[in-house]
This record gives C-alpha cells, structure tokens and sequence, in this order.
C-alpha cells in the first residue's frame, strides 16, 4: 500500500530486509570470488615450482585456503557487528566526538534541538532517542544510528545546530527519523561489519607482511621458497582484500543513495515543508561543509544526512549530489532554486504557519479531559498510519507536550525523576489499592523515589491517557542508568504492576513499553503467521478482555461483550471462516504475555500489519473509541514494534 505516494510503513520494513538480505547476498559472492582468486594465485606459484605436486595437493591446500578464507571473512563481520551491537547507537555517536545533551538543559541552542526531537518523538510514536552534539563539528551534518528503536541515538554536528533556523533543522531531524522508521538503522550498522570483514584479508596480509621483517634469511632452497611463498601469499591477500573492500565500498554507496532519497521523501511527507530540508540542503550548498574529522568517519560515513568524506569517485559516494536532491524537492513543491547545476539563495518567503494557532487551541481540551476525547478508528486506515507522520501529527504532538503538567516534563529530564514518573504511572487508580503499592515501594524503594513519586501520583492520574508520551519522553533519561540498575527499575516496575496478583493491560503494557525501551532485541522478522496464531490470540484476548472493561463514550451502552470482540479481531485477521480460541481472563498472566510479543515481534512485517488491524478491530468493537483504549492501542503496537503517531484518526 503506497500513502500519499509513499511505501507504507510495513512495505519500508520489508524493503530494508530485502535490502540487507540483497547485501549479505552480494558481499558472500564477492567473498567467495576473494577465496577463489586466492586460491588460483597460489595454484599458479606451485605450479610453477612444481606442477605434479600443485595439482596433487589441489583438494587439501587449496580447500583450506578457500574455507579458511570465507571463515576469516565472516569472523570478522560478526565480531564487528557485535561489537558494534554492544555499542549500540550511543557508543557510535561517543566515538565520533558526541556529547550527549542533558534532557534538562538549559542551553537555548539544545534546548530548541530537543524540543523538535520530543516533537517527532511523541508525533511518530517512536521512544525519544537519547541526543548527541558533535561539538567539534562545524559543518552541517546528522546520522541516527541504533539497531533497534530502542537504542536509537540521534545526533547533529553543532553547525547543523546552530547555522540551521527552526525549519531547516526539523527538516533534518525528519530526515533522520524516517531512517528509524525505515528499518535503515540496522542496515546501516551491518554493513559496518560486513565490510570490515572483507577487510580483515587485507590487514592479515599486512600482518603477514609485517611479520616476515623479523624472519631471517637462509641459504636453504626449500627455506628461501617458503619465503617468498610467505611473501607472495602476503601481497596477494593485501592486494585482494584492499580489491574486495573497495568492491563493499561500492554496494554500501549504492544501497545508501537510494535510502537517502527515499528518507528526503519521507522527511517531506512527515513535515509537508519541502522548504525546511531544502533549506539546509541549499545552505550546504553555498560553500558550506559536510565533512566530519573525526578520525574513524569513513567507517560510519553511510549514517549521515550529507556526505562526510570526500569521496575517491562518484561510485564511491554514499550520498546523492546535493542538486540532486534539491531537484526532486522541488518537485515535491519547494521554493528553493536549482539553476546550471547549482543551488542558489534560499526563497526569502515566509513559511507557512507552524500550527502554533492549533496548538494554543487544542492544548487546554487535551488537559481539561484526555480520557473523554472519542476517535472513529478504522482497522486498515490505523495500519496505514504506521510509521507515518504528517503535519497534523506534529501540531498534536506539540499540543500534547504543551497540555502535560509542568511536573511531569519536568521529572522526565532526570534519572531519579524518570523513574518516580513511570512508576507513578503504574499506580492503581484505586485509591485503596494505590496505597498497598505505595506501602510496598516504602519497603523496596529509597525514600527520595517514594516521596518523587508520591509527589507525582495526582499529576499521572490525571495525564494517564497520554502514558505513552510520558513514558517516550523518560526514556532518554532512564537509559542513561548503568545495566544494573535498569534491571533493578524493570524489576520494580514489574512488581508494582503485579502488587494485587492481577495485571491489567494498562500495567503490563506500559512495563512492557519500558522493557522495549530499556533492554532493546534486534528482531529477526522472518516469521509468518500460523506459528504465531497461539501468541496472536493470547493478546487479542487480552484487549478484549481490557476493552470489556470501558463504556462507550457516545451512546449509553453496557460494556462491550469481551467475546464479541475478540471475534471481530479474529475475523480481520483469519477471515469470516477463521476461529481462535479466547484466554479466559485468568490465563493472561504477564510471563505467557511476554513470551507472546517476544515472538510476535520477530513475525513478517506483513504478519504485523494484520496484528495491528485485528488489534484495531478489537478495540473498536462497539464502533466508539475512547483516548484511553486508543493509547492502549498504541502502547500494545510499540510492543509489536509498529510506532502509531499520537493522534490516531484525530
């Protein structure tokens, strides 16, 4: 499904799969061409020295040097692409020069950077990325890097944040969002470790080289020919390697020009201001710099938003020339200027309005009742609307950060507070049953958390149907917590949830969401759906069983019959003549539920879009649904790994 000209959001997942699985496939042929050119230039030495024994030894010498290549090759890829996995994006972002920016500061200059980020965060409805400034940096230029949404990082150089306005920056940030929602992240990290496994030939012959300086020369004949077959083996594996680096080269600039249009398109979509993007294209354009000098740039330099190195020729440019793309946004309606093949000034116009009106409107109805709001969602148009972001989202977004209690954005901003927010989220609305969880923290939390979080309890209550939001913008704050102690949170969260022996949806999605956040999986997405027809109808019924539980907003109706709808979420996803067994509301417990999403969340990106169009069907059985079903939606398709953006049908 194309929206509004655009792959949709599960067909751009199931692109980049293609795409990396394309890659994999290109580099393993290249390394088995690598392992066979190896092979033959020691054939031919041997066969020169002596030809019955070359072709004797042919099936034992040559078939370790050609296994021991491949083997070679493909240790060093998944050494690198665990190492860099272990890094994740936070540990790319330090090795290039990043400061990670405070979530409470007050720098202006940071501070606006954030605000666009929180923005686009809370408007896709992907978990707020922890935010780097590339001091040392003063050209223009960005990368967002993470293998999941989870460890995602994006970062700028402190040109693009200070020589960029408003608009041009949140055209960049865009830019970079669409890579997350993409799938490009992971890509982009793999073909880190792929190529530097190509490599590693290369530096093995140098090693080779390097290692024969220590050894002496002998008269003896068979001596002197293990030498010089030492040398020869040393210069063709650098000659090889450096060949077949060049080759992963090539693929990697190849796969990243065609993302690259495809995220200034997105980013266009996301901000409906072709002018933004255009704008700080067209300011790279007029004599300023995208190059970045930190020293391991070229290994990184596919993540970024322009070019950060010279490349040797255009083969090699992992980037589309800056006309280029000015042109094609141009076409997409923006009134930036592209003549003879260079860009010139940017249009003096004023942009159009950036929803501030909308947002001073909508602001005091989203804090005086956010529970109460009722949105008409249909399954598939719900579907469609992942990993999307269109003007009207942001507006939202904005409108949702605004309406928020000063408190609450307040505690987001630090790590004791972040963590007295989310646990005061999952504090029963029952007053007598809030104070047992409250009882219970005294026991198990220090006393500065509990009084945080007792301080904070009002405020939660009050702004619960936007738990998401909250929850997105702790995050950045809550991942800077060392492992330990993120497992010691998880661990509390887990328990206030399960505090009266029975897990509400509410509770274990949100504990579910910060799990997602805080202990990111990348996910294999290659399973269909019938061996996951078992975890689908374990989450279906409990939405149903959740969703029995809210009264229609519209009409005075009883509750929603939980089999009723069940059914109608079967039905979207099997078929009229399709049935699944419904969990009575007994079984649902929190451990069967994770083993559920840890699996669903590994399906196709085709199974999970049916996933969320059954969900959608359940929620909205009776025909009405309310804020709150709608943020439950949304937090049970974070978990699924599908960002829906805040304002579903809105």
């Amino acid at each position: 499904m194309a929206l509004n000209g655009l792959m949709d959001f599960f067909a751009r997942q199931d692109l980049a799969r293609r795409n990396t699985t394309m890659l994999i496939a290109l580099m393993a042929l290249s390394v088995i061409c690598l392992a066979g050119t190896l092979c033959l230039v020691v054939f031919a030495f041997s066969y020169y020295r002596n030809p019955f024994r070359a072709v004797d030894e042919a099936y034992l010498v040559y078939g370790w040097i050609f296994i021991g290549t491949i083997a070679l090759v493909a240790a060093g890829s998944l050494w690198k692409t665990w190492e860099v996995g272990q890094a994740g994006g936070r540990g790319i972002a330090e090795s290039l020069g990043g400061r990670l920016v405070d979530s409470g500061t007050a720098d202006p200059a940071d501070r606006r950077l954030l605000n666009i980020v929180e923005e686009m965060s809370i408007a896709s409805g992907v978990a707020t990325p922890q935010v780097y400034v590339l001091d040392d940096e003063t050209s223009i230029n960005a990368f967002a890097a993470g293998f999941t949404t989870g460890d995602a990082v994006v970062a700028v150089t402190r040109g693009t944040r200070d020589q960029l306005d408003r608009d041009a920056l949140q055209g960049v940030i865009a830019h970079e969002f669409s890579h997350i929602l993409n799938g490009d992240m992971a890509m982009n990290l793999r073909l880190i470790g792929v190529v530097h496994g190509v490599l590693l030939i290369a530096l093995t012959g140098r090693l080779v080289l390097r290692s024969l300086r220590h050894v002496r020369t002998s008269n003896n004949k068979n001596g002197g020919g293990i030498i010089v077959a030492a040398v020869l083996l040393g210069v063709t594996m650098l000659v090889v390697g450096y060949l077949g680096w060049l080759f992963g080269q090539i693929i990697k600039a190849a796969v990243s020009r065609q993302r690259e249009y495809l995220a200034d398109a997105s980013a266009v979509q996301f901000t409906r201001n072709p002018d933004g993007l255009a704008k700080a294209l067209a300011t790279i354009g007029s004599n300023r710099s995208t190059r970045i000098s930190a020293p391991n740039a070229e290994e990184a330099s596919h993540l970024f938003f322009g070019e950060a190195i010279n490349p040797f020729l255009g083969m090699f440019s992992t980037h589309p020339p800056i006309p280029e793309r000015l042109r094609a946004l141009r076409a997409m309606g923006s009134t930036v200027v592209v003549a003879d093949g260079a860009t010139a000034a940017v249009s003096a116009s004023v942009l159009a309005d950036s929803g501030d009106h909308a947002v001073q409107a909508l602001a005091p109805a989203i804090a005086a009742e956010p529970a109460t709001a009722v949105r008409p969602l249909a399954a598939k148009d719900i579907a469609a609307l992942a990993g999307s972001v269109s003007p009207s989202d942001v507006v939202w977004s904005r409108a949702i950060l605004a309406a928020l209690p000063p408190i609450l954005r307040r505690s987001a901003q630090d790590t004791v507070g972040a963590q007295a927010l989310c646990l005061a989220l999952l504090l029963d609305r029952r007053p007598e049953f809030a104070t047992l969880q409250l009882d219970l923290l005294e026991r198990t939390e220090p006393p500065a958390l509990v009084r945080e979080i007792r301080t904070l309890q009002p405020h939660a209550l009050a702004a619960a149907a936007s738990a998401l939001s909250l929850v997105s913008l702790a995050a950045p704050a809550l991942r800077q917590l060392d492992p330990p102690k993120r497992r010691a949170f998880l661990r509390s969260c887990a328990d206030l949830a399960r505090h009266d022996g029975l897990v509400t949806m509410h509770e274990y999605a949100i504990s579910r969401v910060l799990t997602h956040h805080l202990s990111p999986r990348p996910q294999a997405n290659l399973l269909p759906l019938k061996p996951l027809l078992d975890d689908a109808a374990l989450v279906l019924s409990a939405l149903a069983h959740a969703g029995a539980g809210f009264v229609s907003a519209t009409a005075d109706r009883p509750p929603r019959s939980a089999a009723t709808a069940f059914a109608a979420g079967v039905r979207l996803l099997l078929g009229r003549d399709g049935s699944l067994p419904l969990t009575p509301a007994e079984g649902l417990l929190p451990e069967r539920l994770d083993r559920a999403f840890d699996r669903l969340g590994g399906a196709l990106p085709g199974v999970r879009r049916r996933l969320v169009e059954a969900a959608t069907a359940v929620v909205a059985a009776d025909g009405t649904v309310t804020a709150a079903e709608a943020e439950l939606l949304r937090l049970v398709a974070t978990a699924l790994e599908v960002p829906l953006p805040a304002a579903l049908g809105g």
